[in-house]
């Protein structure tokens, strides 16, 4: 027995969103089965390798995967919310029975609204991928991540004899250490670059150090150096950060401001006047540096990657439930709704042709006659003014925390506050949140993952808002063109079109915003994940049989090998602030652009007050697959006269006249 495909529209798209799924699904598993089984080997705590390579390479990497899981999330959190949509959208039985109890259901718009009045088994269906959207928002993002290393080396000082003199038994006890005579070897065998002294201080700056390990700086003069070494190790307690201080050890403040200043902040001027620079009392010529591979990887978290999977696969069958679902058709768009009162009228609206959602949401089900008032509203009126004002204050709290973390961020920054120079999901020793949650193991890892993913969540509540708001300006639109000045049209329908009915778009909204819609929340989620992020530090050091070979550390130093944290990036909550106010003001702006006709009544996503505009009292056969226009229709001898949808000829009502 063959599996039939549906044969309604909706469902088909349904089922288009359900293979997309599916297919998200066969890559995450395909991923995750690929991982787990040819990089076992690397699979430490919980976390794995995907590659190890330089730095540049890893950062450009994790930004190209990055950009495909938020594609991917697109897709899937978009599938899922289409079938929601689908899912709350009323059928004609579920309006009837609400208008009988003087109450009215959402039409075309996603609507909690309707929760209480949908069946049991779409309610179901609805909370499980609603609840399965959640741990979707706070993992996806950071099944993969990157990790930067960071190598502890020891600056050693030394004269310019120490390098030429090959008579080294005059030398003095401390030049004569097994690890000194390990640097002159490796000078004498080739292996240290020689860099100059403002490449130099500009390469042992930077706040993680993955390029080079053990240097010598030869200083001016004859005299053998007092303090021959300076170490540079990982200050674990306090934060995340390499110590590089030791380049400023010396550095005298020359005015108050000065004393301020951290030694980060100081290196450009080091870098500038290396002349000027001097460490122990010594001043410096050149330095030969030890050049190491860089390690940094790009990692995935076994645990998170099979959780997104498992979630993944929970959604494609969800929606496979939706599109081959049965029951009655759902009443998906205005076009499904005045051809189903068209069809059949609805006597619980009868003789309210003028009413609009503003009334019914006053309660008012009085069939009173009432006056005609031609003055086009703004679309501002195609939904509550409780609607708006929740809409616009969540963002507008979103917008105000962003600007007052990013100050609060900003302050703790000490010198040095230029948000371009820290970059774009950048890890910077100056932006790394030092907290309770930098830890080593599997636990960090989701607990970081789930503060870094918060405000993806955040975001996506507030877009469902959004997209409810937008959907509601394109739905009275769209009915706006039904007036009397606005010429015939055939209503656009979900199912197969009939007559002069139209497709529908994707759902209500037109695909001319729809898709932009979905492609700017995609990139804002992009946006988001590199405003936030996940940051993994590997600590290495030179091994103890041969300081020119660097090694992971090991577990019984005083340095935990790995460490998991958070990172932020100032850049990043600057593009996301500028990219809600956009969006917001796009928002207001089609807001507050008047009807073009305005004679029709608002009805908005109101169920009751679509119904009352579909009361043709005349016999009209077939009415709902013909094209239509509003205004008062022929019914002699009947006063006060009436306006309704018709695919017959309609007057223009007249300001001030009473119609019922």
């Amino acid at each position: 027995m063959g599996i039939s495909l549906p044969r309604s529209r909706w469902r088909r798209a349904a089922l288009g969103f359900a293979l997309a799924a599916v297919f998200t699904f066969a890559v995450n598993l395909g991923f995750v089965l690929w991982a787990t089984t040819t990089k076992r080997g690397t699979i430490r705590n919980g976390v794995g390798t995907v590659a190890e390579q330089s730095c540049s390479s890893i950062k450009t990497l994790n930004t190209l995967v990055h950009l495909v899981i938020n594609i991917l999330s697109t897709i899937l959190l978009a599938g899922s919310n289409y079938c929601m949509q689908c899912l709350i959208a009323p059928t004609r039985s579920e309006i009837d029975s609400a208008h009988k109890s003087k109450k009215w259901l959402d039409v075309g718009v996603p609507s909690i609204r309707n929760f209480s009045g949908i069946a049991d088994k779409r309610r179901l269906l609805w909370i499980l991928l609603s609840v399965s959207s959640l741990p979707l928002h706070l993992l996806y993002n950071s099944v993969v991540f990157s990790s930067t290393s960071a190598n502890l080396y020891t600056a050693y000082i030394v004269n310019e004899r120490f390098l030429t003199d090959t008579n080294r038994t005059d030398f003095p006890e401390n030049m004569r250490t097994p690890r000194m005579n390990t640097m002159y070897e490796a000078f004498r065998d080739g292996k240290l670059e020689r860099l100059s002294l403002s490449d130099c201080v500009g390469d042992y700056g930077a706040p993680f150090q993955s390029a080079r390990g053990n240097v010598l700086l030869v200083k001016t003069g004859e005299e053998f150096p007092g303090i021959p070494e300076e170490n540079a190790t990982m200050l674990i307690a306090g934060g995340m950060k390499q110590n590089s201080d030791w380049i400023c050890k010396d550095w005298e403040p020359k005015s108050n401001s000065d004393e301020k200043t951290p030694c980060d902040d100081m290196l450009p001027r080091f870098k500038a006047e290396p002349g000027e620079w001097k460490l122990h009392g010594y001043r410096f010529k050149e330095c030969y540096s030890q050049k190491t591979e860089e390690h940094c990887k790009l990692l995935f978290s076994s645990g998170l990657c099979w959780t997104v999977t498992v979630l993944n696969l929970l959604k494609a069958v969800l929606m496979l439930f939706v599109a081959f679902g049965g029951g009655e058709r759902p009443i998906l768009t205005i076009g499904d709704a005045v051809a189903s009162f068209l069809k059949e009228e609805d006597p619980a609206t009868k003789a309210m042709c003028l009413k609009s959602k503003k009334d019914f949401w006053k309660k008012d089900w009085l069939d009173m006659a009432r006056q005609y008032d031609p003055r086009p509203r703004r679309k501002f009126a195609a939904a509550t003014r409780a609607r708006w004002l929740t809409c616009i204050s969540l963002y507008s709290v979103a917008v105000l925390a962003c600007f007052i973390l990013l100050c609060w961020g900003l302050g703790t920054i000490q010198g040095d506050k230029d948000i371009a120079k820290l970059g774009l999901g950048a890890v910077n020793g100056k932006t790394v949140i030092e907290s309770r949650l930098v830890g080593e193991g599997y636990q960090f890892l989701v607990q970081n993952a789930m503060v870094a993913n918060t405000p993806q969540v955040i975001m996506s509540l507030l877009y469902f808002t959004y997209n409810a708001l937008y959907t509601s300006i394109s739905l009275v639109t769209e009915w706006d063109r039904f007036a009397s000045g606005g010429g015939d049209k055939g209503l656009r329908v979900s199912s197969t079109p009939r007559g002069a009915q139209r497709e529908t778009y994707f759902l209500q909204l037109p695909y001319r915003y729809s898709l932009p819609l979905a492609a700017f929340s995609g990139g804002l989620h992009w946006l988001i994940s590199q405003s936030i992020f996940l940051v993994n530090i590997e600590v290495w050091e030179p091994s103890r049989e041969d300081i020119m070979k660097m090694v992971a550390t090991s577990e019984d130093t005083p340095y935990e090998a790995n460490l998991t944290t958070c990172g932020w990036s100032p850049m990043g909550i600057v593009f996301v602030i500028a990219a809600v106010v956009a969006m917001v003001g796009f928002l207001l702006f089609s807001g507050a652009r008047r009807l073009r006709f305005g004679g029709i009544p608002v009805a908005g996503s109101c169920s009751a007050a679509i119904s009352a505009a579909c009361h043709p009292g005349t016999d009209e056969k077939d009415a709902w697959e013909k094209a239509l226009r509003w205004g008062v229709v022929a019914v002699p001898a009947v006063e006060p006269r009436h306006c309704s949808f018709s695919s017959e000829p309609v007057e223009v009502p007249v300001k001030g006249q009473l119609y019922a």
